[in-house]
């Protein structure tokens, strides 16, 4: 219930979907909610949703995710530019050589076309939804996903955040506490213009490219 405090001494485990502002939240979220926090580092293990539950019943579950277009690009963008992205998919025939738009568009139809081969990086197929109804310990690379049993999961999240409102989700947590970190609380208001709050803003390079431009 979206409403209920949060308000037993439960540890915090959140399901770290990859691109979905993961790695700021981890980063964020820890000195919020003032408890103990699943994962401990940014780059820390990405469960599938039924996997995390299984090994941490007894936890507050949290979850972030982002619109799905957005994803995608940024999915791209990490194997093509970031050093982790050109390390994985530096043997394979992965479309980054020529303009971004085009490689892009020729990722997307190798994708559409299997699910065998994501060139050792990400497969963007229902990746969200992969996540939330895997058992894996890392459901990184395609596998089918099964919808009920994700929105079933999401059901039974405590918090749902998004990516693109990325303050007031945090706002959603931080405010169901019983004791709210009270400098950020002071942000959380639908009156006048509050300043922003500095979030933990993790960043990989996408080599200049605006996401908004690839989606037009």
């Amino acid at each position: 219930n979206a409403t209920t405090l949060l308000s037993e001494p439960l540890p915090f485990s959140f399901v770290h979907i990859p691109k979905a502002a993961g790695a700021s939240f981890v980063a964020d979220g820890p000195k919020l909610v003032k408890a103990k926090f699943y994962p401990g580092a940014a780059q820390g293990p990405e469960h599938g949703s039924l996997y995390d539950r299984k090994l941490r019943p007894r936890h507050y579950h949290l979850v972030m995710l982002r619109s799905p277009r957005s994803h995608v690009v940024s999915q791209y963008s990490e194997c093509r530019f970031d050093a982790w992205g050109k390390k994985v998919t530096a043997a394979t025939a992965f479309p980054r050589d020529g303009d971004y738009l085009l490689d892009f568009a020729a990722w997307l139809d190798h994708c559409a076309a299997t699910t065998e081969d994501d060139f050792n990086c990400y497969h963007p197929r229902n990746m969200q939804t992969r996540y939330l109804s895997s058992a894996d310990a890392r459901p990184h690379h395609y596998h089918r996903a099964t919808l009920d049993l994700a929105v079933a999961q999401l059901d039974t999240m405590d918090w749902l955040g998004l990516v693109e409102f990325y303050h007031a989700s945090l706002c959603a947590l931080v405010l169901r506490r019983p004791a709210p970190n009270e400098a950020y609380a002071r942000t959380c208001t639908c009156e006048g213009t509050p300043a922003q709050p500095r979030h933990a803003r993790v960043r990989h390079y996408a080599g200049g490219v605006d996401t908004d431009d690839v989606l037009r």
